[in-house]
């Protein structure tokens, strides 16, 4: 499990540490809220993958994130938000300026 400097996780959270205990990866500034779930693993699917978070996001009260899912920079998960085979990808103004 790799957790990024300055995150804020709630005592409440709960971060899957049971089957794949290093696929968590929550990026810098990030804040994870009561109750939410970030899963690396299924038994019901027989899968086991990494869960990546990037940089100062956070992730909604009770929000479950399911195993395999990649979500980008500075993206807010709503409370009571279930996020399965989804990508998010924000891009900044700044990004989308630079490259033109």
């Amino acid at each position: 499990m790799d957790i990024g400097k300055n995150c804020r996780i709630s005592w409440k959270a709960h971060l899957d540490k049971s089957i794949n205990p290093k696929g968590i990866h929550i990026g810098d500034n990030t804040w994870v809220l009561s109750g939410a779930m970030i899963l690396a693993h299924d038994h019901c699917r027989s899968l086991k993958a990494d869960t990546y978070i990037g940089k100062n996001c956070v992730i909604g009260v009770r929000s479950i994130i399911m195993p395999g899912l990649s979500i980008g920079n500075q993206v807010v998960i709503g409370g009571v938000a279930w996020l399965q085979k989804v990508f998010i990808r924000i891009v900044l103004q700044q990004e989308i300026l630079q490259r033109y």
